[in-house]
């Protein structure tokens, strides 16, 4: 029974391969030379979606003025 054998056993239950399915946006802000590592290039991101966030939210409430919109030229 010693003598038994199996085939393909190349890490059967470790750990799946760390390649990405699709675009790796961290990744490209470390090849640009733009942060240092993927922690800082998640937080870099974190922060470029909140800037979007405030200013998404600054234009909403800055876009319902109280002024009529001006009456068609022509008229």
């Amino acid at each position: 029974m010693s003598d038994l054998q199996f085939e393909n056993q190349n890490n059967e239950f470790g750990r799946p391969p760390e390649e990405a399915a699709g675009f790796d946006l961290s990744g490209k802000l470390i090849s640009w030379g733009i942060v240092n590592n993927r922690k800082e290039a998640e937080y870099a991101l974190m922060a470029m979606a909140v800037f979007a966030l405030v200013v998404a939210v600054y234009f909403f409430f800055s876009s319902s003025g109280s002024t009529p919109p001006p009456p068609p030229i022509g008229v």
